[in-house]
């Protein structure tokens, strides 16, 4: 948008707006509940377990090309401001320590960060519950928690320089937290 037109899609304030992206424009990815497998003979005796879902892969270099390039994708710096809010407990400054760098953040405050910090900020996600009743078949009333997922620190990315860096940041919000 040109600089100086007034962004009539703002959701959170009317501002004039200059390529600037706000977290809640891309979609969160929602928690899925814990999956179960069953093992054993019968009811009484069956045992639950996690379903085992990762896997290991062995690096056959220890310095290949593509990580190398994405190690200074990440190290670029983008320029944040971590969203107000008019919650009354809300955490107005905070710290994050990533591998002994820590870095303190104030909510309203412009800064020039490394996007591995930036990663972290969008990976952090709260999940809330609400309670929706349910009736089956048989007109038997009951109540199923309904998960809800959203970014803990709403983040406006006011500047990254680099092209891949909105599609990065679609990708990391939508990731499951």
């Amino acid at each position: 948008m040109p600089r100086g037109i007034p962004n009539r899609d703002a959701k959170n304030s009317p501002v004039i707006s200059s390529g600037i992206k706000h977290s809640s424009e891309y979609d969160v990815g929602q928690s899925a509940a814990p999956r179960f497998k069953e093992s054993g003979d019968n009811e009484h005796n069956a045992k639950v377990e996690l379903d085992p879902t990762s896997t290991i892969v062995v690096a056959g270099e220890v310095y290949s090309s593509e990580k190398m390039a994405m190690l200074s994708f990440m190290n670029e710096p983008v320029t944040i401001e971590i969203a107000t809010t008019k919650e009354k407990n809300a955490e107005q400054c905070f710290g994050i320590n990533i591998n002994g760098k820590e870095i303190f953040f104030r909510r309203g405050i412009r800064q020039v960060i490394p996007r591995y910090f930036l990663d972290h900020l969008l990976r952090m996600k709260e999940t809330g519950y609400e309670q929706e009743a349910v009736e089956n078949k048989e007109g038997v009333r009951g109540y199923v928690e309904v998960p809800r997922t959203a970014l803990k620190y709403p983040v406006l990315i006011i500047r990254d320089d680099n092209p891949r860096g909105d599609e990065w940041a679609q990708f990391t919000i939508a990731c499951p937290g």
